[in-house]
């Protein structure tokens, strides 16, 4: 089956989106987050204020913990066979890193939605021309880091295995 029909963009606010990327699927992989909140620069003469003014469009919140629990609510909902989520391997309850504890949050929400859902807990991970691989051209950073693609094929290959052995 060819994956030209799926959307590649979406919102991860949009239930209805989610549903339609997800459709066809047996197996869901979720991989979303960013180690830095985004915001939104919105200029605007906003009334009396006439001034620029920046929103958080995704904060830790919103992507690690409601963004992950909505997807993994969706995939039950549509039946989905096996939910992987991807979080790190510092996530912890009481992390003063809120990126790192958001996605231990993270991590209960999506358990909370999908059950049987299988956590991972990889440590930095980069792809192609990423902020982490520009810095470490630039910088000669040396960093325990492992590569998208050799997490996902050790997720893809979870799939397959029917139990682990003790």
């Amino acid at each position: 089956m060819s994956l030209a029909h799926i959307s590649k963009k979406w919102d991860i606010r949009n239930e209805q989106q989610i549903a339609e990327c997800l459709r066809h699927s047996d197996t869901v992989y979720n991989l979303t987050g960013k180690p830095f909140e985004t915001k939104c620069v919105i200029s605007h003469v906003f009334f009396l204020l006439r001034s620029r003014f920046s929103i958080r469009n995704f904060d830790f919140h919103s992507i690690n913990v409601a963004g992950a629990a909505r997807i993994a609510k969706v995939a039950a909902d549509h039946g989905i066979d096996n939910f992987i989520h991807v979080s790190h391997l510092n996530a912890a309850e009481h992390s003063p890193s809120k990126f790192y504890a958001t996605k231990f949050e993270g991590e209960l929400a999506v358990k909370e939605a999908f059950p049987d859902a299988t956590i991972v807990r990889p440590a930095i991970m980069f792809g192609y021309e990423d902020r982490l691989l520009i810095n470490m051209a630039s910088e000669y950073i040396m960093l325990a880091v492992d590569r998208v693609s050799d997490i996902l094929a050790g997720v893809a290959n979870m799939v397959e295995i029917e139990s682990w052995p003790d």
